[in-house]
C-alpha cells in the first residue's frame, strides 16, 4: 500500500465484549455473544420503556392547567440545559421575556427537574443546595416575623 493508505488499529477487536463475557463467565465464543444480544435487546427495551414514560410525564404536566403555559414550557427547556434553542443565559431573561418573576420560572425548572429526574444544572442550583437555601429563607422570614410584633 502507498504511504497514505489507512490501517484500521486491530487493538479495537480485541476488547468485544462478547469476548469480555466469554472469558469473565466461561462461555464459549457462540454462548457469549447470544447472551450479549439478549442484553442488549433488554437494554434497548427498557430504555423504550424510560423514554415512553418520561413523555408521558411531560405530556401529563404540559396539558394540566396552568397559569403561565409559556413559563411552564421554556422552564422545560431550561430543566433540560437546552440554552442553545433558546438562546437565554438565565432564568431571569425567560421571567422578563414573559413578564413573570423569576420565583415562577424557578418553580417549574425544579418542578420539571425533580419530574424528570434530571441533573442538568445550568440555569439552577444543585439538588443539595435546595435544603440549605430553604432553611436560610424560613430563618429570614422568622426574623421578619419577629420584627413585626
Amino acid at each position: 500500500m502507498s504511504e497514505g493508505s489507512y490501517w484500521p488499529d486491530m487493538a479495537f477487536d480485541v476488547d468485544k465484549p462478547e469476548w469480555k463475557l466469554a472469558e469473565e463467565l466461561h462461555l464459549s465464543l457462540e454462548d457469549a455473544e447470544k447472551v450479549y444480544a439478549w442484553h442488549q435487546a433488554e437494554l434497548t427495551r427498557e430504555v423504550e420503556h424510560v423514554k415512553g414514560e418520561q413523555l408521558g410525564r411531560i405530556v401529563g404536566l404540559l396539558i394540566k392547567p396552568a397559569k403561565n403555559l409559556k413559563a411552564l414550557v421554556r422552564s422545560l427547556a431550561l430543566a433540560a440545559g437546552l440554552d442553545e434553542l433558546n438562546g437565554v443565559h438565565s432564568q431571569d431573561e425567560v421571567a422578563k421575556e414573559l413578564g413573570c418573576t423569576r420565583q415562577l420560572i424557578s418553580h417549574y425548572v425544579t418542578a420539571w427537574a425533580d419530574l424528570l429526574d434530571l441533573e442538568v444544572f445550568k440555569f439552577r442550583k444543585v439538588s443539595s443546595a435546595r435544603q440549605t437555601f430553604s432553611e436560610s429563607a424560613k430563618r429570614a422570614w422568622a426574623e421578619r416575623k419577629k420584627g413585626c410584633r
